[in-house]
């Protein structure tokens, strides 16, 4: 077991480089996110140009949050420094409406049947969600506080959603 990442530069000619680290696992408890107002260029395309959203990362690490949560210049969610933000009203689950990268699990979950809908969410909403949460290749995670928001954790809306990434089949490689 492995987390791999090949990544493709194009130039004059092209280069491939491959990581291989120790297998990672989505977080089991709570995230804590840092709010920064920040757009990474060309967001709907996976690329290597991703100084600004490490930087923030890196920024609300230092003050002991999980992750950075970017935020559009009026306040809408975007996406965080390296997931998409899932959020669920109650009856429906709801994506930003935003600019970002169509994230792996994102794309799974559709593909499994999820129905999603897409929405402006600014960040003063997300406390009145049922739950929110961080979904990528690792997995999926629940956020518990955004700034100085309490968001509310919803066992049962984790349950589902958890319960249908785990029911994707996994495809060899």
């Amino acid at each position: 077991d492995a987390t791999v990442r090949v990544s493709v530069f194009r130039g004059a000619s092209v280069a491939v480089m491959v990581t291989v680290r120790p297998p990672a696992d989505a977080a089991t408890t709570p995230q804590s996110l840092r709010t920064f107002a920040y757009q990474r260029p060309a967001p709907h395309i996976k690329h290597t140009g991703t100084f600004g959203q490490l930087f923030y990362r890196d920024l609300a690490r230092r003050d002991g949050f999980d992750d950075a949560l970017l935020l559009t210049s009026s306040g809408h969610v975007i996406e965080t420094s390296i997931a998409n933000l899932l959020c669920h009203d109650g009856d429906t689950f709801v994506w930003p409406n935003a600019p970002a990268l169509p994230g792996t699990t994102m794309q799974l979950l559709r593909r499994a049947g999820m129905l999603a809908e897409r929405r402006p969410i600014r960040c003063s909403d997300l406390p009145s969600y049922r739950a929110v949460f961080v979904t990528n290749s690792h997995g999926i995670a629940p956020v518990g506080r955004v700034d100085g928001l309490r968001i509310p954790l919803n066992a049962g809306i984790t349950e589902v959603v958890t319960g249908l990434y785990e029911s994707i089949p996994w495809e060899p490689i």
